[in-house]
């Protein structure tokens, strides 16, 4: 996996890249915190956010 500036614009032939991640939630009736994960990864890696700290993609530029 890769970070990219996420105010970059794919230009020319360069293309976003796509990424197949997972994500468990500690609570399916009131989540507090999601984790996402790449399932196939050999190794153990992941990032875990707090909901209250989360934005809606609706406010994401």
């Amino acid at each position: 996996m890769s970070a990219m500036d996420g105010r970059a614009e794919p230009s020319g032939l360069e293309q976003f890249p796509e990424f197949d991640l997972s994500y468990l939630l500690d609570d399916g009736e009131s989540p507090g915190a999601v984790t996402v994960y790449d399932p196939d990864a050999p190794d153990a890696r992941w990032v875990s956010a707090d909901v209250s700290g989360a934005v809606p993609l609706e406010q994401l530029r």
